[in-house]
Parts: structure tokens; C-alpha cells; sequence
């Protein structure tokens, strides 16, 4: 297998993270990890905090990690216990679980390079922007969608609104790993009007912009993320703040359902036009950068990059848990393979990195697992 001496010196890299110390670790919790069954001879399950415990900077789920510590044998034997009982180990598992699941991450990654390599198209290496106009742009087989803060990009892809002046996407929608992190660039901004019968695509903003992309950004899922903002004071016209999106904080479960969302053509053959869809998500599987869902009958295509994943709040709000990325790819039509691999950037860790950006304090919810940016 190529590449597999890289797997290997990347897995004796982060062999001592169980090791290191704890105290002021910050590394993102590998979170909507498997319920498992217990092990009765290695834990007492009436021993175990159920529910979330506060520490400090964030909460855990103590039951959640030693059930993950049950049925996970890496983890557990990076952690070097069974049981997560105490906010201390709680970090401890975060940081073993990271580790393994940094390890997936890169081998994830160098699949996707092979596939490359083999000429297998992945969105992660060609832009959206580059593909002719008559390529499909949507979601095959999705749904027609009448939801007003997601938004068209000119340079092919989706995006989406999270206060009056920003909206998220993906990184490699504005050029590959070599590019500038900040910089100033025209863009079109087009929405949909879905209150007759027919919607009708208009442009909302045409102009300059700020695109600052993530500065960890290397062409893989983990950090492919920009912030398109106006230049103060302006704001974009044409939208209420209905249309503008929370960020999910919480465990992808529980979130609930969850919904992909993407703009494009009406049809897989590419006929159409001025139309946005969406298809049921179901996440098969989580680190703290990004998470996967396995395509089925609807699936991602190219220019569908940035569109959010996202499902319904406790408190009925929508909120946005991530944004798709890549997927893997077949043949000419641009989508997703079926059974194929799809990856949403995970935005829960990278909050304060967007208020950075946006210079604004988003609001931490009093209920509930999300902040809003305005």
C-alpha cells in the first residue's frame, strides 16, 4: 500500500500523547462517540457520572467515554484506564482520542491522495470554480429546499449566512493549500426567494470582500474552512435575521436529524436552474475536525462545497454542525460514489477562531448547545 511507511511514522508520532501532561491541555473532544455495551468485569457502570460534567472550559459525558473506552481497544489502551471518572481523565481521553482519531484522519487523507493519483476525482484537490457551468452543481436526488440564509458563491460554491456580515465555506473554494490565508477578492452573492410557488434566484451582493481561510488548512477535511465577511459597516442586504445560522457546540446526537443543504442545477443530467436542495445526513462516524456520512440514495455533488450540515436545536432553532467538504467521487458527473465517503468540516472547535474573524462575540446560548454570531 503507498504511503503506509507515512501511516506508520504518524502513528509512533502520537504513540506517547496518552503519556504527556494534561493540565493545560486544549485539544478538541472526540465527541457523538458509539454507545457501547459496558464490560462488566473491567467497570461498575453504578460508578459512573451519568449525563454532562462541567470542567472548567466545557462539559464531558463521563458514561459516553467509558462506553467508548469499552469497545474501543486503541483508546483505551492509549488512556491507560477503563474508566472515565473525573474531570482529569476526562481530559486524558480526549487527548488518547484525538490522538487514534488524528491517526484515521491522515489515512483518510492519503486514501483520497491514492484516489487522486488513480483518477478518481476528489473535491478536496479540484475547486468547484474550476468546473464548466454545464457540470451538475447540486445534490443528486435531493429535495428542493426553500431555506433563505444558504446561499451561492461565484466561485461554485455553497455558503451560508451566520450574521449579517459573514458567511462560512469551505476553504478550497478559493484556491489550493498555497494560497494567501487573508485576503481581499469580488465575489457574487446569490439567494432564493421562495415565496411564490417558483423560487427565483437574485443576487444579493456583488463586490469585495474579506475571505480569510483557516490558517491549518492542508487541503484535507479537518480545517478546510473560510469566512467570507463585508467590510464594516456594511451588511448584507436582502436578508432577515431568520436567515442567519447558529453554530452547533453539542454532541452531533444530539442534534437530532440532520440535513445537508446545497445550491445547483435541478436535476443530475444538469437541467434547470435557480433552485436549492438538500438530503437527509446520517454521520457514520466523528473525530473533533470533521465527521463522515456514507452516501446513499441522495449525495453530495461538486459545488455543493460549504453547504452546512445542520438540524434543529432543542430550543427549535436551526444551527449548523458542519459543512461539506469532500466526497468521494465516480466517473464524470461530478457526485458522490454511492456507499461512498462524505466529509463535513466540524465547526464546533473552531468558534473562537470565527469570532476572530467576523470581530464579533458570538453569544453562548443559555440553553441548549450553540452560539449565535450576532
Amino acid at each position: 500500500m503507498r504511503n503506509l511507511s507515512a501511516i506508520i511514522a504518524i502513528a509512533t508520532l502520537l504513540a506517547g500523547c496518552a503519556d504527556s501532561e494534561t493540565d493545560d491541555m486544549e485539544g478538541p473532544l472526540l465527541e457523538d462517540v458509539p454507545v457501547g455495551e459496558f464490560n462488566a468485569e473491567a467497570i461498575d457502570p453504578e460508578e459512573v457520572p451519568d449525563g454532562f460534567i462541567q470542567c472548567e472550559d466545557r462539559q464531558f459525558h463521563f458514561r459516553r467515554m467509558t462506553a467508548e473506552l469499552a469497545v474501543d481497544e486503541l483508546i483505551r489502551d492509549k488512556a491507560g484506564f477503563d474508566v472515565v471518572d473525573s474531570c482529569e481523565r476526562a481530559r486524558q481521553f480526549e487527548q488518547a482520542a484525538y490522538a487514534v482519531a488524528e491517526v484515521d484522519d491522515m489515512v483518510e487523507s492519503l486514501r483520497d491522495q491514492n484516489a487522486w493519483e488513480d483518477g478518481l476525482e476528489g473535491e478536496g484537490e479540484v475547486l468547484d470554480g474550476e468546473q464548466e457551468e454545464t457540470e451538475p452543481q447540486n445534490i443528486m436526488n435531493g429535495s428542493l429546499s426553500g431555506r433563505g440564509g444558504v446561499v451561492e458563491l461565484s466561485v461554485g460554491c455553497t455558503g451560508v449566512l451566520i450574521s449579517e456580515r459573514a458567511i462560512l465555506t469551505a476553504a478550497h473554494c478559493f484556491g489550493g493549500t498555497s494560497s494567501a490565508d487573508n485576503f481581499n477578492t469580488s465575489l457574487t452573492i446569490r439567494r432564493w426567494n421562495y415565496q411564490g410557488t417558483i423560487p427565483v434566484k437574485s443576487v444579493a451582493f456583488s463586490g469585495t470582500v474579506r475571505v480569510n481561510r483557516h490558517p491549518s488548512y492542508n487541503g484535507t477535511a479537518s480545517n478546510d474552512l473560510a469566512v467570507v465577511k463585508l467590510f464594516p459597516p456594511n451588511n448584507f442586504p436582502n436578508f432577515s435575521e431568520s436567515d442567519r445560522f447558529r453554530i452547533w457546540t453539542g454532541y452531533l446526537s444530539t442534534l437530532g436529524s440532520m440535513w445537508m443543504y446545497g445550491r445547483g442545477v435541478t436535476s443530475h443530467s444538469g437541467g434547470g436552474s435557480g433552485t436549492l436542495r438538500y438530503m437527509s445526513y446520517n454521520d457514520s462516524w466523528s473525530n473533533g475536525n470533521y465527521f463522515i456520512s456514507d452516501a446513499g440514495y441522495a449525495r453530495a455533488c461538486n459545488g455543493d462545497s460549504g453547504g452546512p450540515v445542520m438540524g434543529v436545536a432543542t430550543t427549535g432553532f436551526w444551527a449548523v454542525a458542519g459543512l461539506h467538504v469532500n466526497s468521494d467521487k465516480v466517473g464524470s458527473n461530478k457526485c458522490a460514489a454511492k456507499d461512498g465517503k462524505q466529509r463535513a468540516v466540524r465547526l464546533q472547535h473552531k468558534v473562537a477562531w470565527i469570532e476572530d474573524m467576523i470581530d464579533v462575540d458570538c453569544h453562548v446560548a443559555s440553553t441548549g448547545n450553540y452560539v449565535k454570531c450576532w
